[in-house]
């Protein structure tokens, strides 16, 4: 329809490299090769709904809807190196 937009935002990144840690007992780990393992994949899509409004002159009014992470999936912000 005129004056109404839609977008869409897809975004996807390999998961963050991390050094593993095993470990062993008390006081006592492993340390595996550094930056050997990858933590888990992140993804996001986004989705905004504009609608736009044009007056007199060179005004114009934009209203957004907005939805971030549409699919709501789970974002890690670190990974543990005992547990991956």
């Amino acid at each position: 329809p005129s004056n109404w937009s839609l977008s869409l935002l897809a975004r996807a990144e390999a998961g963050q490299r991390y050094t593993p840690i095993t470990y062993i007992r008390r006081g006592e780990t492993l340390t595996g090769d550094y930056y050997s393992e990858t933590g888990p994949w992140k993804s996001n899509v986004n989705l905004r709904f504009s609608k736009h409004w044009k007056f007199k002159g060179k005004q114009k009014v934009t209203m957004h809807i907005e939805v971030r992470n549409l699919f709501n999936h789970q974002h890690f912000r670190r990974v543990n190196p005992y547990t991956g």
